[in-house]
């Protein structure tokens, strides 16, 4: 759901299915919050994993199995309709040889005139949207090129589409746009070597977005088995706010940093419990409080969190054990500047695997009851 002024809306559902299903956008009136009034209904063809919503236009995820573009739906009037669209394959023909979980549009962000996209092994790209009836490429950076990803076969494809590097999942800009974060999510295949293969945070300066520059990476929370089967610690949906960053690790728990120095976060706060919660997003809420919702799992329930907004240490962590992780260098470059830029290089761990990215187990969230935690003891520094 995205919320802007009296509207909201709700998309989905967020992931194909077998069965056949009504998908679309459902507009609210909520100008009277105990008593939302729907407004409007938009059907689509395709699934909607993420939105976002300004200025009466809804950006939408469509993967399509073929473009996979962006949509943009106008409900702000009586007759909601699609005003636009964009996709990698708009811009270059060549990506309509690169398979299609590779390029995934699995998130999207819009800032201003701008549109921020997470296309998966594709990268982050960059669309001005000042006229969403005539979108433009502005730039996308990531770790592979086109080029790179044709070659892969389809089994190579379909391992390095759970793979670091690469994974772009979810994007977001802070207040003035000048700073952006690319979180991957990503697991272990490889389980015979020590890597763990969790995806973790890149942060990047786009205050020129023709030529962005590679400032810091967030490493993920240490897990004893990072397989779909084990302890997720991959880096989901976060959000900034000020100069602090809010963010979710499913079973590592969730964390707050400081980016006031983009190319030093400094954790404030960690808070995980891993038999009880896996969180998949981290939001602001108010200056004494952020909220975190947790997916459930087998032997937990689905809920949302809240926690203190400052720093400090939770009482009595629980152990996250870890196997002994083995990193490599990778470097993260911007394809396609107007400007050439210096490569920034990350440490990154490991290599993960199979399907269809960011789908499948990664489900809507089924139902939330209140849990309000002492989360951590109050750090007098």
């Amino acid at each position: 759901m995205k919320h802007e002024g009296d509207t909201l809306v709700a998309v989905g559902p967020a992931n194909p299915t077998q069965t056949e299903t009504v998908q679309g956008v459902v507009v609210f009136d909520v100008s009277e919050p105990a008593s939302p009034e729907q407004t409007g209904f938009y059907e689509t063809e395709f699934p909607i994993h993420n939105a976002y919503l300004q200025d009466g236009v809804a950006y939408l995820t469509a993967n399509d199995g073929a473009k996979n573009p962006a949509v943009f739906v106008d409900i702000s009037g009586d007759a909601i309709e699609e005003v636009g669209r964009w996709s990698t394959v708009d811009h270059d023909e060549r990506w309509r040889d690169v398979y299609s979980s590779l390029r995934t549009c699995h998130d999207l962000y819009v800032h201003g005139d701008t549109l921020y996209v997470a296309y998966w092994d594709a990268g982050t790209w960059l669309v001005d949207v000042s006229d969403p009836a005539s979108p433009e490429y502005v730039n996308h950076f990531g770790h592979y090129s086109v080029e790179e990803l044709r070659k892969l076969s389809n089994t190579e494809a379909g391992r390095e589409s759970f793979s670091m590097p690469g994974n772009a999942h979810y994007v977001a800009v802070n207040d003035d746009a000048s700073l952006l974060a690319s979180g991957a999510e990503a697991w272990d295949v490889d389980t015979e070597d020590a890597d763990p293969g969790q995806g973790g945070i890149d942060l990047w300066d786009v205050s020129d977005p023709r030529s962005p520059e590679k400032l810091s990476f967030i490493e993920p929370p240490p897990t004893p088995d990072g397989s779909r089967d084990g302890t997720w610690t991959t880096s989901h949906n976060f959000e900034f706010r000020g100069d602090r960053l809010y963010t979710s690790w499913y079973q590592g728990g969730v964390k707050i940093h400081d980016v006031s120095d983009p190319a030093n976060p400094e954790e404030l706060a960690w808070w995980r419990r891993p038999d009880e919660a896996r969180f998949w997003t981290a939001q602001y809420a108010t200056e004494e409080a952020f909220v975190a919702g947790s997916m459930g799992g087998q032997t937990y329930d689905a809920g949302v969190y809240t926690f203190p907004n400052r720093a400090g240490e939770q009482a009595d962590p629980p152990e996250l054990a870890t196997t002994t992780v083995a990193t490599r260098t990778v470097t993260a470059k911007a394809t396609e500047t107007a400007t050439p830029t210096a490569t920034a290089t990350e440490t990154t761990t490991g290599e993960s695997g199979g399907g269809v990215p960011g789908f499948g187990a990664l489900a809507a969230l089924a139902g939330v009851s209140a849990a309000a935690l002492a989360a951590w003891q109050r750090d007098d520094d």
